[in-house]
């Protein structure tokens, strides 16, 4: 039997990893910790968080872990992202700067392709946003480093030295990508990158949606209301 976890106030949530090797835990004291599940030491710094009011959860595949956190009157109720072996945030905060009061609970999907965060309080119904989550479980395709040079606008040349690339360039690389990248959807790489290169009046609103972004602006329009127009 493993040593307590040792949290400096009382535990929200608690949650072993999928292979049982590790327990997340969040608590009032604003940190989520990871631990050996075996010996009860702590595998990772403590992770702070905004609200002490917050809760942690492995995604099913066990790649990385999730935060949501209640506004709790001060308005940035959140979900956000990180990896489990060092502890850092892979994103941004998904949602915050939300009304007072707002209570957030998030689910990832059992593909793990997207995290679903319900919002709700105040006087507002329960709504939910979808997010995409980047590839993790997938090799690296070998045009991804010539995506970011184009995107970036510099290739490391032979003295290790960064190089301008010109604008035709930068065209004729994403040109030869955009040829390159895999026609099958069940591929999460090859849909990243047609959604973003795709310009055309077909563009959807993310890689695993069928919404295109003028479907999603009628519909935006078509609700009629102060946060939908904005």
């Amino acid at each position: 039997m493993g040593a307590p976890l040792q949290h400096q106030a009382s535990i929200i949530s608690t949650q072993f990893h999928p292979d049982g090797s590790r327990i997340l835990t969040a608590s009032h004291d604003r940190t989520a910790r990871i631990w050996d599940s075996r010996t009860g030491k702590p595998l990772l710094d403590p992770i702070k968080l905004p609200e002490k009011d917050s809760s942690a959860y492995f995604a099913p595949d066990g790649t990385f872990f999730v935060t949501e956190s209640v506004g709790g009157g001060t308005g940035n109720g959140e979900v956000q992202l990180w990896d489990n072996e060092m502890g850092r945030a892979l994103c941004e905060p998904i949602v915050r700067d939300m009304d007072q009061d707002v209570s957030v609970h998030s689910y990832t999907s059992a593909d793990v392709c997207r995290v679903f965060a319900g919002l709700s309080g105040g006087h507002k119904q329960l709504s939910y946003i979808s997010f995409d989550i980047p590839p993790s479980d997938q090799p690296v395709p070998a045009w991804l480093a010539d995506l970011a040079k184009a995107l970036g606008g510099f290739r490391l040349t032979g003295n290790n030295t960064l190089e301008l690339l010109r604008i035709d360039q930068q065209n004729s690389i994403l040109h030869n990508v955009a040829a390159t990248v895999s026609a099958d959807h069940t591929n999460q790489w090859p849909a990243v990158v047609r959604w973003l290169l795709d310009y055309g009046k077909d563009a959807v609103v993310s890689p695993s949606s069928t919404l295109t972004i003028e479907e999603y602006v009628k519909n935006r329009i078509a609700e009629d209301t102060i946060p939908s127009l904005k």
